[in-house]
């Protein structure tokens, strides 16, 4: 090859790789934010059962400590005022998941 067709095709070559290189970052940057997305809804969602294991799993209440255990765990009505009513179930957690799974 003349010196002018090796400098072409060298340059070609290394916008290939280039390209290439970029092309690995996107699919890098892609798969770390897909895995970041994963990884925020399953802490949502293990909050959200941890919120529904403090207002409504006690499986040792009694009618008459339901509105102390409501103080007690600060259940609220939207984060402000005591709720007026609850509903607790009294089961262990193993048996509630066995029913709703």
């Amino acid at each position: 090859l003349k010196q002018e067709e090796r400098g072409h095709h060298n340059f070609t070559s290394k916008k290939g790789i280039m390209r290439i290189q970029f092309v690995c970052l996107l699919l890098v940057l892609l798969s770390a934010t897909a895995l970041s997305l994963d990884v925020e809804k399953r802490k949502s969602i293990r909050r959200q059962f941890e919120d529904f294991k403090t207002q409504h799993i006690n499986e040792d209440m009694t009618a008459d400590e339901c509105d102390a255990v409501i103080r007690q765990r600060k259940i609220s009505f939207n984060g402000k005022r005591c709720k007026p009513k609850n509903t607790f179930i009294q089961a262990n957690i193993e048996t509630v998941k066995s029913v709703c799974a």
